[in-house]
Formats: structure tokens, sequence, C-alpha cells
């Protein structure tokens, strides 16, 4: 019997069979074990597509990996997405950009928020001969009800041009300002649940052996908050920043260090003053000068320019396509940004944006609308759509990118053979799958219809129903004989309700039920 474990002989099968492309080979794999196919013929595609003598054989496996997902369907893709950002930081290759949406969960305000709040301020201290410029773009963008990035950006072009010197200082000042981030100190405080997940994330220098962590973390955000994450974590990390244009240490220490974790900030860096000051006092003088990309001039100047460091900074990180863009808190609607995605984009090596419909939208077919409009959208960037059940599962996820439980990755795994193994026909239920899938949708589900309907899924609510389901599957499962296979799904569930957090747990528990009524129905939900 041959001495290579099971999980070897089924990477190597795999490996043959993208080799010789053949596609009947690659099918019985992707019947064993569709989340690991799939994500292993990924990062196929993307060595690749990279080389001009084999990008026909990129095109061929791409068209294999759009048929799969599209029989898979979304939930199942959003599952092969995760299992590629988890390889992906595994291999050390994971960049993770953030976005305003990331310091908005501390309470750092919105980008219009801070917008209109440095226009306001600024609007009481401008010379006379420039209040009315700035006071006219203040009202422009208060009646904008939708708003684009370029409509905010130029509300601030007034200001930059009034204020001079004092514009960042006038930003730092709104920035801590705000209640909940004028009372956060730097050195003590633990940092919000997003922010202790990202600084959970370790490192691993992309150019060095491969091992688990980011290859780098880039933020659009000015403030300091995930220096202060990973202050809090005691991980070493150094701050680069945009500096009179060109990107620039804002910290001391060894920015080439391994151990290091090196944070861009594209369009600048204004940490509080007394915390740069403590750091190193003459480096407060030198941040004076960073390139605060906040007005339209600037955007300009940083993306405009065949010659500006930041689009050397986009060519750099997205022409190394082992490396997979992880975005977060980002609404990707900015023009500079879309179009250096695009201009960089190699085909079939993607990057990924984690998304929520917006809470207003509670109809699921309108919810799965708002996603496929998204994906359109970023289809041209290069960028999939990883489709979360609010923003208040992106901690959770995200961590399970990097600490993903055995047990987890195995339920995930076993419904996913399960669902594809229903739809190409191989898996036909017995009855006995039909009872246990009709009671425990009938105990688990359906009682719970009016309240989803009615948008009443408190957290106490959601927190009763995850109570009652380990009781309400063990009793099924002692009852009734359930083929080895559905037996395989539900047993993994009953294990990872008790070690997962509520909001991952719930969403394994409506996700199994989706299988469950694909059982009874012969439909997706």
């Amino acid at each position: 019997m041959s001495s290579i474990p099971r999980v070897t002989r089924f990477s190597v099968g795999i490996q043959q069979a993208v080799r010789d492309l053949n596609r009947a080979q690659f099918d019985h794999f992707m019947r064993a074990n569709p989340v690991e196919a799939l994500s292993y013929l990924d990062w196929e595609i993307r060595g690749r597509a990279r080389l001009d003598s084999s990008r026909i054989e990129a095109e061929t496996l791409a068209s294999w990996d759009e048929e799969y997902r599209k029989e898979l369907g979304p939930h199942m893709g959003f599952v092969v997405d995760s299992r590629i950002l988890e390889h992906a930081y595994r291999a050390g290759r994971l960049v993770l950009v953030c976005g305003a949406g990331v310091s908005a969960a501390h309470g750092v305000p919105t980008w219009k928020d801070l917008v209109l709040a440095c226009l306001r301020l600024g609007e009481t201290r401008a010379s006379k001969a420039d209040q009315r410029e700035i006071a006219d773009a203040r009202i422009r963008l208060e009646a904008k009800v939708a708003y684009e990035a370029e409509d905010l950006v130029r509300a601030t072009q007034a200001l930059e041009q009034s204020t001079g010197s004092e514009f960042q200082n006038l930003i730092r000042e709104i920035l801590y300002g705000y209640p909940k981030m004028a009372k956060t100190d730097w050195q003590k405080s633990i940092p919000g649940e997003l922010h202790r997940a990202i600084a959970g994330l370790g490192y691993w220098p992309w150019n060095s052996s491969p091992k688990p962590g980011l290859a780098a973390l880039v933020t659009y955000n000015f403030d300091d908050l995930l220096e202060a994450a990973y202050r809090w974590a005691d991980r070493p990390v150094a701050v680069w920043s945009s500096i009179r244009g060109e990107f620039q240490p804002a910290t001391v220490g060894d920015h080439d260090a391994l151990e290091v974790l090196n944070i861009w900030h594209p369009h600048g860096w204004l940490p509080r003053l007394n915390l740069a000051r403590r750091s190193d006092p003459g480096r407060v003088d030198m941040l004076s000068g960073a390139d605060v990309v906040f007005s339209e001039l600037a955007f300009e100047r940083n993306y405009g320019q065949d010659h500006s460091f930041t689009r050397q900074f986009y060519a750099l990180w997205l022409h190394d396509t082992p490396l997979v863009w992880l975005f977060i808190g980002c609404s990707l609607t900015d023009k500079w940004t879309l179009e250096r995605l695009a201009a960089e984009a190699i085909p079939y090596c993607w990057h990924y944006t984690a998304a929520a419909h917006p809470s207003s939208i509670t109809d699921p077919l309108q919810q799965f609308t708002w996603f496929e409009n998204e994906s359109h959208r970023l289809e041209s960037a290069n960028v999939r759509v990883c489709a979360l059940n609010g923003y208040s599962s992106l901690p959770g996820w995200l961590s399970s990118i990097g600490t993903r439980n055995s047990t987890h990755k195995r339920l995930v795994t076993d419904r996913a053979a399960a669902i594809f193994a229903l739809r190409d026909g191989s898996w036909s239920p017995a009855e006995s799958d039909m009872a246990v899938a009709s009671a425990l949708f009938a105990s688990l589900w359906e009682p719970w219809t009016p309240l989803v309907e009615a948008r009443e899924m408190s957290p106490s609510v959601v927190r009763a129903r995850l109570d009652v389901a380990p009781a309400a599957i063990s009793k099924t499962l002692e009852e009734s004989s359930a083929s080895p296979q559905l037996r395989g799904v539900l047993a993994d569930l009953l294990k990872v309700l008790s070690e997962l957090d509520t909001e991952t747990a719930s969403w394994e528990l409506d996700t199994t039920g989706e299988l469950l009524y694909e059982i009874l129905t012969g439909e997706q939900y």
C-alpha cells in the first residue's frame, strides 16, 4: 500500500488532471471534494495566466471554473472563495486592503461625514472671501442623497485651497475629536472587534519561505487605529506613508526586518500628534509633509499622472500574480481605484472584496440581485464579491481565514460534496434522508420563517435557536437512519455549533438548511 497520505494523493491527482486538461478526471475530484478542487484550480489558473506560453490553458481552465461555479451556486461559491483566501494566507500571499468601513466600525466618521464636518469647521475659520465657496460646497453635498467618491473629493477642494498648511491639522482635529475617538487612549485601549481580528492575522514576508501570514496591509484611512491594534496584540509593524510624492517610512525602526508587518498608507497617515512625538519627536515635522489624498487635485496628482507613486504602487503589487488582494470596508466606487485595478489586471487572476447588502434590502431575491449587480460591476477590475450576511459577520469570517478549525473545515467540505452530488444526480436521497430533512426543517427552520420575514431575528432569538438546535439534530440522528453523506454533514454541524461564534454558527445552520430544502424539493433554496 502506498505510504502517501490520502490528502497528498488527492492533490497529486488534481495536479495530473489539470496538467493533462483532463476534464473527466477532474470531475471525479470535484465530486469527492469540490471546495479543495476548485480552490486548487484557481491557483493553477493564476500560474498559467501570467505566462504567454500557457495563457490558452488558463482560458480553458477558467471556463471549467465558471461552469462549476454556476452549478454549485452563489453560496458554495462564497465557500470556495473563502478557501482560496485561506490558501493565500497560509502561503503568505494575502494582501489585506482596508477602506473607510474598517475605521467606521470603531466610531470614526464615514468619508462623507468627515468631509461635511471638515467643511463646517473650515467654514468658521476661513476668510470671508473663502467662506461662501466652502458653504456652497457643503450645501451641495448635504443636498445629495446618493453621492459618488468624486462628489466628496470635489467638495474638499475649496477647503484645501483656503486652509493651506492647516488643512491636515483640521482633518486631524475632526478625526480624533469624535466622542468615541476622543476617549481612546492609544496606549491602553482595547481595539474594536474588527481591528482585533485584523491584528490576529500574523505576518510573514511574501518574498521568503512560505508561512502563514499577510504579505502586507494596505489602508486608505488616515487614522492610527490599525497601528494601535497591532500594538495591543504586541506585533511589530512599520508604517509607510505617501510623503512628498513617494512612500517613505513614517515610523522609526527596521522596515526590512523579517518579523515586521509593513502597513502602507497610500492616502497619507495622520496619527495623533502625542503618539508621533512619543515614537520620534523628529518624525512629526516629516509627517507634516504627508500627501493627504482628500481633495480632487490630490486624487488627480496621485492617480492621474503616469509617474505617480500610486500607479507604481499598484503596478508593483498587482503584477505579482501569486499575491491575492482582499478588500474590506471598501465600496470600490471611486473611478481612480477601479481604473488602476482594471489597468493592472491580469485576466483570471482574481482579487476579492467582502461586501454586505444594504440593511434596507430585506427581500432575499433583491439581496441576490444586489450581489449579482455588484459582481458584474467589479468583474472588469478582476474583483470577485464575497457576499457576507451583514458586516457584523466580517470579524468572525476574517478570523476563520487564519484559524479555521478542522471540524468546521470538514463540515464545509462535506456539505459542498453533498450539494454537488445532488445537482449532478450522483446522489438520489433515499426515503430515510427525506424523513431526516423533513423533521429537521420543520423544527429548526420553518418556525423562524415569520420572524425572518418580519425582521425580528434579534440576537436573543438567534441565540435561542442555536440553543435548541443541538438537541433537535441529536434526536433526529438517533431516531432516523440517514445516508452516510447526510449523516456526516449533520454530525459535523452538531460539533461546530458549540465551537463557533454566534454569527458564524447561525450562518452555518442556515446554509445546512438550504441543503435540506434541496433534498426535500429538488430545487435550490
